[in-house]
């Protein structure tokens, strides 16, 4: 089940962004893009989205497993715990944001991807639209954005209760 979350959420959404970052980001990135992504991702801008965006928290079994936010149109902080990752929960949160998206008439969904996540994206239907960069203390962190064309909801979502 995918539902909002709610302001007094923010440290339970912090938690699971950080735990991510400090538990699968070393196996790819530098210790100081590490550290970026972790002061990129605060718990003042978590809470900044909890209060201008769409923060959305998924369950399973009882269990929060990951969560994801809606800024627009763009798809943003999408985590899945470790211990939950390459069990599908992405795939089904990333399209349970997607039938949001569409529900609210928004029919292209944007995402802003690091590399190890650019062929997840491009699997699940994003087209690459430019490559950007960003300097972090010197070292060179490249970015994707991507598009993806979004319709009507798949209704699947809802009988399986992943939808909000």
């Amino acid at each position: 089940m995918v539902f909002e979350a709610k302001p007094a959420d923010l440290q339970t959404v912090k938690n699971m962004v950080h735990r991510t970052i400090k538990e699968c980001f070393p196996e790819y990135f530098s210790e100081n893009i590490v550290r970026f992504f972790l002061e990129h991702h605060s718990e003042e801008a978590i809470k900044r989205d909890l209060q201008e965006a769409n923060v959305y928290l998924m369950e399973s079994d009882g269990y929060l497993v990951g969560t994801g936010t809606i800024d627009d149109n763009l798809i943003k902080l999408l985590f899945i715990l470790p211990q939950y990752q390459r069990h599908q929960f992405g795939t089904e949160l990333l399209q349970c944001l997607e039938d949001e998206l569409a529900v609210n008439k928004i029919f292209t969904a944007r995402v802003e991807a690091h590399e190890k996540a650019r062929g997840w994206y491009q699997a699940m239907g994003y087209r690459l639209v430019s490559e950007e960069s960003i300097d972090v203390n010197g070292e060179k962190l490249p970015y994707y954005c991507m598009e993806k064309e979004v319709s009507e909801m798949n209704m699947d979502h809802m009988e399986q209760g992943f939808m909000f």
